[in-house]
């Protein structure tokens, strides 16, 4: 009610926020993602835009529309903040995986991992850039990936979960059952 009646816009555009995290959480992703769309429509430069693209962009990633996720995902990609770029890239990496452009998708992840800016979300870039080389069929590469976040990140859920991906490529695909365990 009160994103629709609110007198002021930017009240209107936070219950309109507010209404799309909440359609989200229950996982009515259609809907969420008309929420987020209308703040980009009638509240384009609201504080809550660039996050409601995003938000948006991730909904129709549930919903395997990955193509659409992508257009919305990309005009982020060269902003100007780090931290409005990096989930954008974040976004449009994994989706290009899922539209099935593996080369796209390992490309901005192979650019994130040189960009110093991105030192610190350096376990989660590496594990995305292993899945790519994984999908694409570079099992060396994406375990050259995979060992180097183990090294870097010690005792860390990105070291943890590329010991796992390591394990699953000696079960499955060098057939090593003794080497995974």
């Amino acid at each position: 009610e009160l994103a629709n009646t609110a007198r002021k816009p930017e009240w209107r555009s936070e219950a309109t926020f507010q209404r799309g995290m909440y359609l989200s959480e229950i996982g009515a992703y259609d809907s969420a993602v008309a929420a987020f769309q209308q703040i980009l429509d009638e509240y384009p430069n609201s504080g809550r835009a660039n996050e409601a693209r995003v938000l948006a962009a991730d909904q129709l990633r549930k919903l395997a529309r990955p193509t659409e996720a992508m257009a919305l995902y990309k005009p982020l990609t060269e902003h100007k903040a780090a931290l409005v770029r990096y989930p954008a890239l974040i976004g449009l990496g994994g989706a290009c995986y899922e539209a099935g452009q593996i080369d796209s998708g390992i490309a901005i992840f192979a650019a994130m991992a040189e960009d110093d800016i991105y030192v610190d979300s350096i376990g989660t870039i590496r594990l995305m850039l292993g899945d790519g080389l994984e999908r694409q069929g570079d099992v060396d590469g994406a375990w050259r990936q995979y060992e180097q976040v183990a090294a870097a990140l010690e005792r860390t859920i990105w070291s943890a979960e590329a010991y796992f991906n390591m394990a699953e490529i000696k079960q499955y695909k060098h057939n090593d059952l003794g080497s995974a365990k």
